[in-house]
């Protein structure tokens, strides 16, 4: 740990150059995401997996349990082999962990 209110974690994603960092807080020592996009990703449009991964860190049959269950956004088929998820509906779902640590 970087202090005792620093960063535990922080990771460069090589695609879209973002900077993911796991935080500590103040408040409980409740880890927090934060993500500083350069505007790589797009803000508009679709993600697709190595995108989503990049952005949360967790691994690929983590990340298809989770819309199984529910607890991801749901995917759009964009043709047969091919699927993506809404970039906003990603950048709703990183907030909602940021608020879950918050409360």
């Amino acid at each position: 740990m970087a202090g005792q209110y620093g960063s535990w974690l922080a990771n460069t994603c090589f695609e879209c150059e973002c900077i993911v960092t796991l935080e500590s807080t103040h408040i409980r020592g409740t880890p927090t995401l934060t993500i500083q996009n350069n505007y790589k990703t797009p803000s508009i449009g679709y993600l697709r997996i190595p995108q989503i991964l990049e952005l949360i860190p967790i691994g690929r049959s983590t990340w298809w349990q989770w819309v199984a269950d529910g607890k991801a956004p749901k995917p759009v088929k964009l043709g047969p082999r091919i699927t993506a998820w809404k970039s906003d509906d990603i950048y709703q779902f990183i907030e909602s962990f940021e608020a879950e640590g918050r409360s």
